[in-house]
């Protein structure tokens, strides 16, 4: 039997998720310090990314469910961080755009995000650090599959 520390060393969900929850834990203060939860934070950073982005989309980006989204929106809206128009294609279609405010404010957590990871990733060589995303880009394109 292994031992408790390497119980799960060769499970790679495990791992991913433990180091997920490491990082989150070093970058919350990050959004906190903006008043705004993990699912606003992760709604905000993907509307910036890809705005114009249709509301059915951001549920491609993140790891929410359609309700969190959706309440994440609302929340968004409200703040005046995200603006919400319909889609000029499809007018059935809701479109969602950052605000000035809400790309200012997403900018923010971005260089502080950016300084926590560079320290972090500082500690690595420069070609393994690479190679990492490398790999994960790869394990994402094989998850995701054809169809994304």
């Amino acid at each position: 039997m292994p031992a408790p520390d390497q119980a799960f060393h060769d499970n790679l969900s495990y791992r991913l998720s433990m180091l997920h929850f490491l990082i989150g834990r070093r970058i919350a203060q990050a959004y906190a310090a903006e008043e705004l939860t993990t699912h606003q934070w992760k709604v905000l950073s993907v509307v910036c990314e890809f705005a114009p982005l249709a509301a059915t989309e951001v549920e491609r980006w993140v790891t929410l469910d359609k309700s969190a989204i959706s309440r994440a929106v609302k929340a968004l809206v409200e703040r005046k961080l995200v603006t919400r128009r319909a889609n000029s294609d499809d007018s059935r279609s809701i479109d969602l755009l950052p605000t000035a405010a809400g790309r200012q404010c997403n900018g923010r957590i971005a260089r502080k995000v950016g300084r926590v990871q560079g320290e972090l990733l500082e500690r690595l060589p420069k070609r393994d650090a690479e190679r990492l995303f490398l790999v994960l880009d790869r394990l994402e394109r094989e998850l995701r599959g054809p169809q994304d």
